[in-house]
């Protein structure tokens, strides 16, 4: 006969395996970003951190080969990465990390 996991384990997975998908989406979402950016010839550092330090940057920089078309879409991408981190801080304030 197969133990049963306590229900707190069973959430305490739950957590980590949403975190995990976060975590995906969240290297998806810039490694798309750099690639569009990449496209028009600017090349952004690797790492989220600087990766979120640079971007504002190129997207206030007139002077650079981007589309305003692509600017939106750069940035309604770079929208869509804080949100996903805030999500994912709050499913670390839930497991108390």
């Amino acid at each position: 006969m197969r133990k049963l996991r306590s229900p707190e384990h069973i959430d305490l997975q739950a957590l980590h395996r949403v975190r995990d998908r976060m975590m995906s989406q969240r290297t998806c979402l810039i490694n798309q970003m750099r690639a569009f950016c990449l496209e028009y010839g600017i090349a952004i550092h690797q790492g989220a951190g600087k990766f979120k330090a640079d971007l504002p940057r190129v997207l206030a920089d007139q002077s650079n080969d981007l589309t305003s078309a692509m600017r939106r879409i750069l940035a309604s991408t770079f929208d869509e990465l804080r949100q996903l981190e805030r999500k994912r801080s709050s499913a670390a304030l839930l497991n108390g990390a």
